[in-house]
């Protein structure tokens, strides 16, 4: 019997492995407290869950923008979950809640907090320990998180635009800090060197701003030339965008809330006008609880419209 001629397959080059930047906050400080406040502005001191905590902030539990911004409030210290509970319910933190509603803004106890905050998350506390109060340039920092921290060099600038504004925010610059957003090259060729990944944009066509609210920046492309933002599949020109400032966390709308079937509702007719209120047809024990809560947090805002003096002459 003759020897098999056949000869073996050639083998396939191995695919290089997937290399990530470590985890740094997807939105800067300002924001999380933001994001914290707007929690607590619906459940006060008590624990929820991660579909609530994502209606409240006007997203869907299942995407991305949702998971990294949670992520982000967590790596800050805001959140922390509910020991003893199987469903891992969320709660703000003793540090959110001394930033929210425990201490004054500007109080030497809030601004204390703030700067706590600020240094929680793994990378902002080596760069802190490095680099302290007075950051170097934009080329140095660069080169030490691509070649120590194993940062990928589309990220790095990213991390460093939300690290400044973190520690700003937080007061923990030195006043007279360089502030740039990049070097020179950087700035001189590339047209989202004034735009980044979760900044929010308007996008003007034609003369005319065509988002109502702003959007989030999700990816840049093409060089910086487009760019795609939250709930569109379409690019947009990165030259007919503008950073703006984040939208006021808005109040979900009762009807984006409510179950499909089995709804309630009772008008109550006022001097002032009529006061509608819907909840749904069926509900458990938790769920009375939780919606009794919610109408005394309702009843105690609706007081805060009744001007002093109509107070003052009922008392």
């Amino acid at each position: 019997m003759k020897g098999d001629t056949r000869q073996a397959a050639p083998r396939q080059p191995a695919s290089p492995p997937v290399t990530r930047s470590p985890n740094y906050p997807f939105v800067d400080l300002r924001t999380a407290v933001d994001r914290a406040r707007a929690v607590y502005a619906w459940v006060d001191r008590r624990p929820t869950g991660r579909d609530q905590v994502a209606r409240f902030w006007n997203l869907s539990p299942k995407s991305s923008t949702f998971r990294l911004t949670l992520a982000a409030v967590r790596a800050f210290g805001l959140f922390e979950y509910q020991s003893g509970t199987e469903d891992r319910l969320l709660k703000l933190s003793e540090l959110a809640l001394d930033i929210v509603v425990d201490h004054p803004e500007n109080s030497p106890q809030w601004c204390e907090a703030l700067k706590r905050a600020a240094r929680q998350p793994a990378q902002h506390a080596e760069l802190w320990e490095k680099y302290g109060d007075h950051l170097p340039d934009h080329e140095e920092i660069r080169r030490h998180l691509v070649r120590v921290q194993k940062f990928k060099d589309n990220a790095v600038g990213e991390f460093i635009k939300e690290y400044r504004s973190t520690l700003s925010y937080a007061g923990l610059l030195r006043d007279g800090d360089v502030q740039d957003g990049g070097s020179a090259e950087d700035q001189a060729h590339s047209p989202s060197s004034k735009v980044s990944r979760g900044d929010y944009i308007q996008w003007t066509s034609q003369g005319v701003g065509q988002f109502r609210p702003p959007r989030r920046v999700l990816e840049i492309v093409d060089d910086g030339a487009y760019l795609y933002v939250e709930g569109s599949k379409t690019a947009i020109p990165t030259a007919q965008v503008t950073v703006v400032e984040p939208p006021v966390v808005a109040t979900p709308s009762p009807r984006t809330s409510l179950p499909r079937v089995g709804v309630r509702e009772d008008v109550c007719t006022l001097d002032e006008g009529q006061a509608i209120l819907r909840w749904p047809g069926r509900l458990s024990n938790a769920g009375y609880q939780d919606f009794k809560d919610w109408l005394d947090l309702i009843a105690r805002k609706a007081k805060r419209l009744i001007p002093n003096e109509s107070l003052e002459a009922g008392s």
